[in-house]
């Protein structure tokens, strides 16, 4: 069967091949170093798939199943992850949004009203990415701009707990990344 690879903006196909799945495609892309930035993945059912070093910036990868699979070094800048499970995947060293990188396996939290992934420094909370140290010093109305008053009453309800998982030895190396940075 031929699956396409498709730019998920304008339909232009980025790859295409003769394969048994979605999930082949994407890893035979991945391996021939295929321009898939931008990519329509939306839904795809990618568990375990080799994604190592795949260049994922912008693509769409809402409700993809990508629990196990590799993406040690993948580059998630921009990319839509909403509802994306990434249970058991490996994320090591994998670019997110905001510059973060992960360090260690993130954490998943199911079941609140937005589904929750920190990893380090960083946090996401539905599709707000930002650094530990950045939600520390949200007040009510840079929140309210994100969601409306359901924002508000879910960060007063959960600020605390979320923000004690927060891994200071991570926002110690990023901390120390922006200070060479900003010394050159």
């Amino acid at each position: 069967m031929l699956f396409e690879i498709k730019n998920r903006w304008d339909g232009a196909v980025l790859f295409s091949l003769e394969c048994g799945s979605l999930k082949l495609c994407v890893e035979a892309a991945v391996k021939s170093s295929a321009d898939l930035r931008s990519a329509n993945l939306r839904s795809a059912d990618l568990r375990s798939a080799n994604l190592r070093f795949a260049d994922l910036r912008f693509a769409d990868l809402r409700f993809a199943d990508l629990s196990s699979a590799d993406l040690r070094s993948a580059d998630l800048r921009s990319a839509d992850l909403r509802f994306a499970d990434l249970r058991s995947a490996d994320l090591s060293s994998a670019k997110w949004p905001n510059n973060a990188v992960v360090l260690r396996a993130p954490i998943h939290i199911f079941g609140l009203r937005w589904p929750v992934l920190i990893f380090g420094s960083h946090m996401q909370i539905g599709c707000e990415v930002h650094a530990m140290r950045e939600w520390e010093a949200f007040d009510d109305a840079r929140i309210l701009k994100m969601e409306a008053n359901q924002a508000v009453e879910f960060w007063r309800q959960n600020k605390t707990r979320l923000l004690a998982f927060r891994d200071d030895e991570a926002e110690m190396q990023f901390s120390a990344k922006q200070l060479s940075a900003t010394a050159i």
